[in-house]
């Protein structure tokens, strides 16, 4: 299993390591630790077995990163298909007027995927916290991405 070289990637590959290897008896995880423009070359190139690698997104959408097992999509670096979860895909952009709906179709589509093919795995996710005081206007905070200081003004 290949992980950029940095010490969270390091922490995640002892934690997967150690995990499956004390569940499963017998199994035996190997791990390389490289840099991260090595790291996208063998994935670049599909020569990799498994690959933890980070994903960010900038924009409040659940359908972004689940487009990473979408056929034909750019970041499908395992050139994974499946017709079915395509077909979700599909529906969810469909339903952009009805939220509610649209969010169901993502989650089917997401335990769908995570079952049946296994191929993006959520490990963690970072948090931010953030504390301002009522004298700063212009604080625009999500889990997207940091916020924007140079918009921030003292009132």
């Amino acid at each position: 299993m290949t992980f950029d070289d940095d010490s969270t990637s390091r922490k995640v590959g002892a934690y997967i390591q150690y995990a499956a290897e004390h569940t499963f008896k017998g199994i035996s995880i190997n791990t390389k630790y490289v840099p991260h423009s090595q790291v996208v070359s063998e994935v670049l190139k599909q020569d990799f077995d498994m690959v933890n690698i980070g994903l960010s997104v900038n924009v409040p959408d659940a359908a972004y990163p689940l487009a990473i097992g979408k056929t034909g999509y750019g970041l499908n670096f395992s050139k994974v298909s499946d017709k079915t979860y395509d077909g979700y895909l599909t529906m969810a952009a469909t339903q952009v007027s009805d939220t509610k709906k649209r969010y169901e179709t993502l989650q089917v589509a997401n335990e769908y995927f995570t079952k049946i093919k296994a191929y993006m795995v959520p490990i963690y996710q970072p948090v931010t916290a953030n504390v301002v005081t009522d004298k700063i206007g212009g604080f625009k905070g999500n889990s997207f991405h940091s916020p924007a200081y140079q918009d921030m003004y003292w009132k």
